[in-house]
């Protein structure tokens, strides 16, 4: 015990990484009043809210609760030092292991009804047994998950990398029959979107069989368009098993939350995962849940590695990485404060959702100097296509997009006047980039 309180005593505050002693990143925004006015209003908006209450330690300073968990990973390390990610995590995840559970139970119903019907209907050129052995082995699979969690429930704890694994496992299991409940267009964009994020479906059979091994992987195939999502996953995956110090924290979450929460957690090396067991609408598509929660890590893989290049180009750790840290929670109220006030109320949706596309969905930092590397509206442009077209995500009115240009020089125009800011702090110019480099990590 005197060894663990010794090691607890000297812990030094993680940002990315470095394990230097230095003012701590949640010393910064304790008395960064910017930061404080975040944590006040999400905490009003979340805290109390049923199915995020359990989040408050991230809703009321994320920097902090990441600083918390270091502490836990350190203390597992001189228990379990090959693997410190052992470390307990059921007091951020009972409740979203009792919505698993009560998820699980309905999506068991559905896949029931969904034999019976398929038993019932006219067959031709169709091997009926196989498509009933495949609903019998969904069941049984849904069943032993089921299992799992309920002991999990009742066992009172678990380890901060089952937390991760499960919520892939039932992400993938709950989402794998709902395909048959979704209309002809979306299931063409939904090949698309596989293809984008490098989402492998595999037979109901091969999943189970995974999951007994408990053969986790975040992608089981590249991604088509982005290169940046596979060799950037590699990165991603070394942050997470990182034993010497917790780079990274996930939280998978079936809670519903908004724009303000994400972009707070962005510098934070805090990632929310999103669990659903019924499909969701977002970007244009309507992904079941194991596209969902891998459409999120995709969004975490491009944050953490534009974060990380950033500050590595930069040359930026310690006090002083932690100081500009701090500063973007300033910047975020600022853009956040400024485009409310756009009195077109068409361009100020269209601005605020470009917004979010630009520092949450593609993981630019929020700071000035990322405006400066995106200098077309393509990615944009097809987005807003997308949601008028589809209506699965924020609902777009028609030819929108044709306002992106103009939201776009607004945002360019916000950052004229943040750039000295940046300087000063840096003590130099800015180093920016459109996209991280794999030669620039070794790859």
């Amino acid at each position: 015990m005197l060894k663990i309180a010794l090691i607890s005593l000297l812990i030094a505050v993680n940002t990315y990484g470095s394990d230097h002693c230095y003012k701590s990143l949640s010393a910064f925004t304790e008395t960064n009043q910017d930061s404080i006015y975040w944590s006040q209003k999400l905490m009003k908006k979340y805290g109390e809210k049923e199915g995020t209450a359990h989040l408050k330690p991230i809703f009321e300073n994320p920097f902090k609760f990441k600083e918390q968990m270091q502490e836990r990973f350190n203390r597992q390390k001189l228990i379990t030092p090959d693997d410190p990610l052992q470390f307990d995590y059921m007091d951020m995840m009972e409740v979203e292991l009792k919505t698993m559970s009560q998820n699980i139970v309905k999506e068991i119903e559905e896949v029931m009804a969904h034999r019976l019907k398929y038993k019932l209907k006219s067959h031709y050129f169709t091997n009926v047994e196989k498509g009933l052995r495949d609903f019998d082995t969904g069941i049984e699979y849904l069943n032993s998950l089921k299992k799992e969690v309920d002991q999990t429930l009742r066992r009172g704890t678990i380890s901060y990398r089952r937390a991760i694994e499960l919520s892939y496992f039932y992400s993938r299991a709950t989402g794998y029959f709902d395909r048959l409940d979704i209309s002809l267009k979306r299931k063409v964009l939904l090949k698309v979107e596989e293809h984008i994020q490098g989402y492998k479906k595999l037979s109901i059979q091969k999943e189970y069989e995974l999951y007994k091994q408990r053969n986790f992987n975040w992608a089981r195939r590249q991604s088509k368009f982005v290169s940046a999502f596979n060799w950037g996953t590699d990165i991603f995956t070394e942050a997470f098993e990182n034993k010497e110090t917790l780079e990274i924290i996930l939280m998978p979450t079936h809670g519903h939350m908004g724009i303000d929460i994400f972009h707070r957690v962005m510098p934070s090396g805090v990632h929310l995962i999103g669990m659903t067991a019924d499909p969701i609408g977002a970007d244009g598509f309507f992904r079941p849940g194991g596209l969902f929660w891998m459409h999120d890590i995709r969004h975490s893989v491009l944050i953490h590695l534009r974060m990380l290049s950033y500050l590595k180009n930069n040359q930026l750790e310690g006090e002083l990485a932690n100081k500009l840290i701090a500063k973007i929670d300033t910047w975020h109220r600022e853009i956040d404060d400024a485009s409310r006030l756009i009195e077109d109320k068409e361009l100020r949706k269209v601005t605020r959702r470009l917004i979010f596309n630009i520092y949450h969905d593609r993981g630019y930092p929020l700071v000035p100097s990322s405006i400066t590397k995106i200098n077309h509206h393509y990615t944009m442009d097809a987005l807003y296509h997308l949601l008028e077209q589809t209506g699965d995500g924020v609902k777009m009115e028609l030819n929108s997009h044709k306002r992106v240009p103009e939201a776009f020089h607004w945002i360019k125009s916000f950052w004229d006047s943040k750039h000295i800011e940046e300087e000063i702090l840096l003590g130099s110019k800015p180093v920016a980039e459109r996209m991280p480099k794999p030669e620039n990590f070794g790859r």
